[in-house]
């Protein structure tokens, strides 16, 4: 549990921040526009993580639009003889997301569940546009991931987390 900030706490944040120099918001918000306005050539690849879950991002053209399509592996299908309500449930949120186009939920051939999203990116393509299109991507997603999160348990997303997430991609 974290105890709220104190006036210490605050003097050290000034502090450290005196330690970067005056210019320090400045070349923060330099950094910001100049990330905004690069474009980067096509396709993109990469990853982040996002409440514990590795994400593989891949932004490409696809019938003169781009597209992003996210994937990320929530964590292993839970045996029917271990938890069988949490595997029909997320059996069912698999089923059920197959009707939307933009995320749907999937088990892959390995008996982990995985997400998959795609939204369109702004033309012309920058990492500023890259990232707004990811936010929406995941702000829909958000209320979905949390059932299919609620079901899995936490050392099966943390040994997700520790393998290769590119090696459950292509499943």
């Amino acid at each position: 549990m974290t105890s709220p900030q104190t006036a210490n706490d605050l003097d050290v944040e000034a502090a450290e921040r005196a330690a970067l120099g005056p210019d320090i918001d400045r070349l923060l918000e330099q950094g910001h526009r100049h990330l905004a306005d690069i474009a980067p050539e096509l396709p993109v690849k990469f990853t982040f993580a996002w409440r514990g879950i590795d994400f593989i991002g891949h932004v490409h053209e696809l019938d003169d639009e781009l597209e992003l399509r996210l994937y990320g592996d929530v964590g292993p299908l839970p045996f029917s003889s271990e938890r069988p309500g949490a595997r029909r449930r997320l059996l069912l949120l698999t089923r059920r997301s197959e009707n939307d186009g933009a995320v749907r939920f999937a088990v892959t051939r390995r008996q982990r569940v995985g997400v998959l999203g795609q939204i369109g990116v702004e033309v012309p393509v920058t990492c500023g546009s890259i990232v707004v299109a990811a936010t929406r991507l995941l702000l829909g997603l958000g209320p979905w991931l949390e059932l299919a999160l609620e079901e899995i348990p936490r050392g099966g997303r943390a040994a997700a987390r520790r393998g290769s997430v590119s090696s459950g991609a292509a499943e």
